[in-house]
């Protein structure tokens, strides 16, 4: 799977370091990435290069390896070369305020795009000294993963309450893997507020090793046989949330050996929601898969084949297109957030939400 988003990666820098006709910038934005081994960077510069191409914006990628010392150079280098404005996802906080002072000696803008909290810090000092009116900061919102998602959860549970109500106790027992606690209170306020009994948490298992979570399924199903056809059955579980993309694979894995989950025509369902951080990022699904069959399966692939409920993602798309207009304003000298959401726009910061498949 690397081998391939290498391939497809290789092939994007050539078009993007090809001339752009047209363009609305005479010289070239310098997209600055801390490592394009990440996955999820991967799929934000994806996201990038078609908002760029709508915005008309000449642009080139740059790779820092992860290295902090190349980053600042390659910042270096662009501002020499007159970019017209750097975008960065910096490697570490120390680059991050070092690139932002180049960036404000040269008068010239800078996007700092999905940063990690540690360099968000770093360049909230640095603008609170600088006062720097040329750097906007473009990232997901992070606390509204709970709250999208238990929106989400609770409006499924009310809409269709008898069907998840396996056992018609009048609760929904739900088990929690990872960090989903937050998740689970949260369902609880929007349940109650809608006159509905809170979930029954039958079990919180918040630890990461994988077998864990094979072992935790045997414990509650080891005698619960499940049974053939389509009629609706009680289950031990009658709701499973998850924070961790890594269990899902797991979890569907764990549920198969109980006929759950898996073919629609032969197994029952359990409802499985999740935190899809890497929507496209390839999941194992067989011990004994092969890295194409692995590619074939994703989170949004497994929503789509019925096998998870749904996900709360972040919205790659809105957070690129956010990027690309206030470039194309810096550019052209527009009000530098014309075409943004005003909904996102918090001082210098545009916070997007996350969004649900």
């Amino acid at each position: 799977m690397k081998k391939l988003i290498a391939l497809i990666l290789s092939l994007t820098l050539v078009l993007a370091f090809l001339p752009s006709c047209g363009a609305i910038n005479k010289n070239e934005v310098a997209v600055l990435w801390s490592d394009y081994n990440d996955e999820y960077l991967f799929t934000i510069a994806d996201a990038f290069d078609r908002a760029a191409y709508i915005e008309n914006i000449k642009y080139s990628h740059y790779d820092a390896e992860k290295d902090g010392s190349k980053q600042l150079q390659q910042a270096k280098d662009a501002l020499t070369a007159n970019a017209d404005a750097l975008v960065v996802s910096a490697t570490d906080a120390i680059t991050a305020t070092a690139i932002l002072k180049e960036a404000k000696d040269a008068g010239k803008p800078i996007v700092f795009l999905c940063n990690d909290a540690l360099v968000e810090v770093a360049i909230d000092t640095a603008l609170a000294l600088s006062a720097y009116d040329k750097c906007v900061v473009v990232n997901v919102e992070s606390t509204s993963l709970v709250t999208v998602l238990a929106k989400k959860i609770a409006k499924d549970l009310v809409d269709n309450y008898a069907d998840y109500d396996r056992d018609g106790n009048g609760k929904i027992s739900c088990v929690n893997f990872g960090l989903s606690a937050l998740i689970a209170s949260a369902v609880n306020t929007e349940l109650k507020e809608a006159g509905k009994e809170e979930l029954s948490v039958s079990l919180e298992n918040t630890a990461r090793p994988t077998t864990d979570i094979a072992s935790t399924i045997d414990a509650i199903f080891s005698e619960w046989t499940g049974a053939k056809g389509n009629e609706k059955i009680a289950t031990p579980v009658e709701l499973i949330l998850t924070d961790d993309d890594a269990y899902v694979a797991e979890l569907l894995l764990a549920l198969r050996k109980y006929e759950l989950n898996h073919n629609k025509l032969v197994t029952h369902f359990i409802p499985l929601y999740t935190v899809g951080i890497e929507a496209n990022a390839g999941i194992l699904l067989s011990e004994n898969a092969k890295e194409e069959e692995k590619a074939a399966h994703s989170i949004m692939n497994e929503i789509d084949s019925g096998h998870l409920s749904a996900a709360a993602l972040v919205n790659d798309d809105e957070i690129a297109l956010s990027a690309g207009a206030i470039l194309r304003n810096f550019i052209k000298g527009n009000e530098i957030f014309k075409g943004v959401n005003a909904e996102y726009v918090d001082g210098y910061k545009v916070l997007v939400p996350y969004t649900i498949y």
